[in-house]
C-alpha cells in the first residue's frame, strides 16, 4: 500500500512538472499598431451597445501560459489585421476581459464565461445574443487555422448585422 501511494504521488510531482515547464508564465504583447502608426488599444471592461454592431469577446487569465498567451495573441492579431475598419467605425468592437480580475466579475458572470472564452455577440437596436465560440480551441497550436476559422466567424456576423 505505501508504495502505491509513493508511486502515485511522484507520478503527481512529475505530471505536475512537465504541465508547468510547457504552459509557462509569460508576458502579454503589446496592442498592434493601427493604420496610422499609432497603437490600438483593446477595450478591458465590457460595456453593453446601445444600437446595433458586433462585439468581439475574449476572455483570458492575467497570467497565461505559453499555449493561452499564443491564443491571446492570435486573437488580438486576428482582429486588428483584418477589422481595422470596422473597429474604426464601430460597427466592430473587441474586448480582452482579465477573467480573474475582480473588477470583471460582472462580465464574466454574464457570459457564463470560463477563464479563457470567446463570444461573439450580435446587437440590433440594442438588443444583444452572444454566440460562445468554443470550435476554435481544438486548433489550438495551428494559429493559422485559429486566425482564419476566428476570422470566417466575425466576418459572418458582420454581414448578418448589415444584412
Amino acid at each position: 500500500m505505501k508504495i502505491a501511494n509513493v508511486l502515485g504521488i511522484s507520478l503527481a510531482a512529475v505530471c505536475f512538472g512537465i504541465l508547468s515547464v510547457g504552459c509557462s508564465a509569460t508576458v502579454p504583447p503589446p496592442p498592434p499598431a493601427g493604420a496610422d502608426g499609432g497603437v490600438t488599444a483593446d477595450r478591458t471592461s465590457y460595456e453593453l451597445r446601445t444600437g446595433s454592431g458586433v462585439d468581439v469577446v475574449y476572455f483570458e487569465e492575467s497570467d497565461a501560459c505559453d499555449c493561452m498567451a499564443e491564443v491571446g495573441i492570435v486573437m488580438r492579431e486576428t482582429v486588428h489585421m483584418y477589422f481595422e475598419d470596422e473597429l474604426s467605425d464601430d460597427s466592430l468592437r473587441f474586448f480582452v476581459i482579465t477573467s480573474d480580475d475582480w473588477a470583471n466579475r460582472e462580465a464574466l458572470e454574464m457570459f457564463n464565461s470560463q477563464p479563457f472564452d470567446l463570444f461573439i455577440v450580435e446587437y440590433e437596436d440594442g438588443k444583444g445574443a452572444a454566440t460562445p465560440v468554443y470550435e476554435f480551441w481544438s486548433m489550438v497550436g495551428d494559429n493559422t487555422a485559429i486566425e482564419l476559422y476566428v476570422k470566417a466567424q466575425i466576418e459572418v456576423a458582420l454581414a448578418r448585422n448589415q444584412a
